[in-house]
């Protein structure tokens, strides 16, 4: 979601100067799109810029020290991309048209329901990730619990007795073997 408000920026008297804009010829609009790079990407902001308009990493590197005004061209492109709604709420800033009034909540309810959907497939991966790993304890205990019936005494003892009743010796008495002289 886009919780972060660049309108208040716009409300500084010199405009991009006392905001700390190396070139003021650059505009208040520039500034808020670098601001918006650098919350979409706080360590590489220029990347963002690279993949979005397809620039060389060093001319993306200018572009985030402000030396360049971006074009109505980059605009519509980063408008374009992925983070385009980000960037329409950084450029709108404190601007208040009617249409932006209806636009602003139906776009934020998209993208919370972007999200939902993203968090329902993490849902459902972990949970079938868990039913997986239930079959496979389940089938462990079973083998194990097999391998212990074995071992089982109380669970043999009928088979044992059998077993012990057939090798030893008959209680029978038996006549004695006579030896030959």
């Amino acid at each position: 979601m886009t919780a972060t408000s660049f309108g208040s920026l716009t409300r500084a008297n010199s405009g991009a100067a006392i905001l700390g804009v190396r070139n003021a010829e650059t505009g208040i609009t520039n500034f808020l799109i670098l601001e918006c790079l650098k919350t979409i990407s706080p360590t590489k902001p220029w990347a963002v810029l690279m993949k979005a308009l397809g620039l060389t990493a060093r001319t993306a590197k200018h572009r985030t020290d402000g030396d360049r005004k971006f074009s109505t061209g980059d605009l519509a492109l980063l408008l374009r991309s992925e983070d385009g709604f980000k960037f329409l709420v950084a450029v709108m800033a404190d601007a208040q048209p009617t249409w932006w009034r209806v636009c602003r909540p139906l776009m934020e309810v998209a993208e919370t329901q972007k999200m939902q959907a993203a968090a329902r497939r993490r849902l459902r991966r972990v949970i079938e990730g868990a039913v997986d790993a239930d079959r496979e304890i389940s089938a462990s205990i079973q083998q194990a619990e097999a391998a212990l019936c074995v071992q089982d005494e109380d669970f043999y003892r009928p088979q044992f007795d059998g077993a012990r009743a057939s090798a030893r010796p008959s209680s029978r008495a038996m006549a004695q073997a006579t030896k030959r002289k």
